[in-house]
């Protein structure tokens, strides 16, 4: 599981420590990026928060004097639906703290205080049928061992908001529009999301308050969910924020759009974030000056001025390159001429990219694996 299925390896909620200890599973342990410790001590520049479950931290290493952002999420996605939770272990200092060499900034449950690494649960009693003569048969276990093996699961889902789309008001109500949930809830049923294409021809019976709470399963697009917590919310817009406040507001600044209003209000949060993190950055990364040629030639070949950092060379300060990287995703990120792309192409309108962190238990299907040998033992329910 280490190596083939790394990609798919299970993260439990609350794992124990196995009753024989090999001190292998700390050699395992040591080469995981499910926790990250202070590489040597520091001091807290600033901290820009986003959610309740997201922020960055920009810091100065004392003794290198280089640096840095040490961005934290509570949820990880791996691939497809596996991922895995962390905690927090610096959530109470702020700027102006330091944090000393080996301390532990985040990681997940399945290390302790000291570090140790634990992977799985103590079970007392498996049936595995044909006397284990194979690894891919089924076994019975308990309900209680199946709670036991309660695992993460973190769902990355990405939809399309065409220009002719509206999203269905499945979390509200007819007086309170609200068609998806947002961070810090949990996903009411099956679906997380459903978009209704506009008909002229029927768009007085779609668009009726009663029959937007309804999902029409012939005609309507659903995005489907296994369930969980929103962790965290990412619109990749290709109409800009001007245009967008236009389509949703009236002359006299009245909401003449309920629909665009609730993207607005989650896309003015994410510009929020975004610029405070690039004004924080570009304390420690100015934006280098063009000359009237730089930006006759800038226009020429993307049609609006774009910013760049100055050179390495020319700058007193020492970063590191996930600060700089993180320096281009903000000004990337507040720049409404940027077209984004995906699967190579431009999109109409905006995407939606949905994290969901739920816990799951053991349920039939699930693949599990022993580290001892299994003795004969008989079934337990």
């Amino acid at each position: 599981m280490f190596s083939n299925h790394v990609a798919q390896l299970v993260h439990l909620a609350t794992p124990e420590f196995p009753k024989v200890f090999t001190n292998f599973e700390n050699q395992v342990g040591e080469y995981s990026v499910a926790y990250k410790k202070a590489k040597e001590d520091f001091e807290i520049v600033a901290k820009v928060v986003k959610n309740q479950y997201n922020y960055v931290l920009i810091v100065r290493y004392k003794q290198s004097k280089v640096y840095d952002v040490i961005p934290y999420s509570y949820a990880h996605n791996i691939t497809e639906d596996y991922g895995y939770a962390t905690q927090d272990c610096i959530p109470e200092l702020d700027v102006g703290d330091t944090v000393y060499k080996d301390e532990f900034l985040y990681k997940t449950p399945n290390y302790d205080e000291d570090g140790n690494f634990r992977y799985g649960v103590n079970l007392k009693a498996v049936y595995i049928p044909w006397n284990n003569m194979t690894y891919e048969d089924g076994v019975i276990i308990s309900k209680s061992a199946a709670e036991k093996l309660t695992s993460y699961k973190v769902e990355k889902t990405m939809f399309s908001v065409n220009g002719n789309d509206v999203l269905l008001n499945l979390y509200g109500d007819e007086a309170n529009f609200k068609s998806f949930p947002k961070v810090g809830d949990k996903t009411g049923n099956k679906i997380l999301v459903a978009s209704r294409r506009r008909d002229k021809r029927t768009s007085l019976y779609d668009f009726q308050a009663k029959n937007m709470t309804k999902v029409d399963y012939v005609d309507d697009e659903p995005i489907y969910t296994n369930g969980g917590t929103v962790v965290d919310i990412n619109i990749f817009n290709n109409i800009s924020l001007s245009e967008l406040k236009k389509k949703t507001f009236d002359e006299k600044g009245n909401i003449k759009n309920v629909f665009n209003y609730e993207i607005l209000t989650v896309l003015e949060d994410q510009y929020r974030y975004w610029n405070e993190l690039k004004t924080e950055l570009e304390k420690i990364i100015p934006c280098k000056s063009l000359s009237e040629a730089e930006e006759r030639e800038e226009m020429a070949e993307y049609h609006h001025i774009v910013k760049h950092p100055i050179d390495k060379d020319k700058n007193p300060n020492k970063y590191t390159d996930e600060l700089a990287y993180y320096w281009k995703l903000a000004h990337e990120n507040t720049d409404d001429q940027i077209q984004w792309r995906f699967d190579g192409k431009t999109f109409d309108n905006f995407k939606i990219q949905f994290v969901i962190l739920k816990e799951n238990h053991l349920t039939e299907g699930c693949k599990i694996t022993r580290t001892l040998p299994a003795t004969k033992v008989s079934s337990h329910k």
